[in-house]
């Protein structure tokens, strides 16, 4: 039953309060981002903890991953287009609805 105690609150609780801790201070994109990051890191624990090798395509296709990591969290130069919001009470498709 300890066991149980101890799977249950560091391994589920604390993962959840770590996410929801990283999608209130990265977003939703930065929290995705630590997805396609343990893919990387697993390798890079085999390589230093397990000796093992790392192939040419296998180092190139951590390269494209982290490539899309960075590309994802990286902030863009050009900022979004604010689109009007149609459930607004001033917009024109809801005009007289909240009259």
């Amino acid at each position: 039953m300890l066991a149980l105690l101890a799977l249950s609150v560091f391994s589920t609780a604390l993962a959840f309060v770590i996410y929801f801790r990283l999608m209130q201070t990265l977003g939703s994109i930065g929290a995705t981002a630590q997805a396609y990051l343990r893919v990387p890191i697993g390798v890079a624990i085999g390589v230093v903890f397990l000796g093992e090798r790392l192939s040419s395509t296998a180092g190139l296709g951590l390269a494209c991953v982290m490539a899309g990591v960075i590309a994802m969290t990286l902030p863009h130069e050009r900022g979004f287009v604010e689109l009007p919001d149609p459930w607004h009470h001033d917009h024109k498709i809801c005009k007289g609805l909240f009259d």
